[in-house]
């Protein structure tokens, strides 16, 4: 069983334009052709931005895009996990969070008009093992289910975290995506994690 993560780390800078991204694509299409016909169990993982990101310099999402479809053409028993946007406050991601842990002074936020399903890493982490574990096979998807202003989850990490409550530099609306992960549910799957930070950091 093989279990297949990130290519290029969004620690690398332009990483979204990065042609590395297109050199794990083929590289990854070549693996996972190996692992089935050797009857490896292959799961490959997705992002958010496959259904979110279709500029034509995001090469990281139009690589996992080109991946995704690849595999499916090879296997009908793939498996890809597609997680939402993944908060990790012990590893920092994404970068805000570290900037905001790190700094005693308020960081900005450029971007706190855009919207997006904020799931704790805990949650996926779960969600892929219940995956592997049943044997699943297609697309799913691992999200909260809802979508929360980057600004607002900003301030809900200032708060846990004990900082100053981060400044939003005005940006326009951007439009809601979100991941309700009913494939998973269906198997005792629920985002408990992310639902207990909102509940502790939450302000109504």
């Amino acid at each position: 069983m093989l279990l297949h993560l990130a290519w290029v780390s969004n620690s690398q800078r332009n990483y979204k334009k990065s042609t590395i991204n297109q050199v794990w694509e083929k590289k990854t299409i070549n693996l996972a052709e190996a692992c089935f016909e050797a009857k490896i169990k292959f799961c490959g993982v997705g992002s958010i931005a496959e259904v979110t990101d279709f500029g034509i310099t995001n090469l990281y999402a139009s690589s996992k895009r080109n991946t995704r479809k690849a595999i499916q053409e090879i296997s009908k028993e793939f498996l890809w996990i597609r997680p939402s946007y993944i908060l990790g406050l012990s590893q920092g991601r994404p970068r805000f969070v570290t900037e905001i842990r790190n700094n005693s002074k308020p960081i900005m936020i450029h971007n706190g008009n855009e919207s997006q399903d904020f799931i704790l890493l805990q949650d996926v982490l779960q969600g892929i093992l219940i995956a592997l574990e049943r044997n699943l096979t297609g697309i799913v998807d691992i999200g909260s289910g809802r979508c929360t202003k980057v600004a607002e989850i900003a301030k809900a990490i200032a708060k846990k975290f004990g900082k100053p409550e981060p400044l939003v530099s005005s940006s326009k609306e951007m439009p809601n995506h979100y991941f309700e992960s009913n494939i998973l549910r269906n198997h005792g799957w629920r985002p408990h994690y992310t639902d207990t930070f909102f509940d502790a950091t939450w302000e109504p």
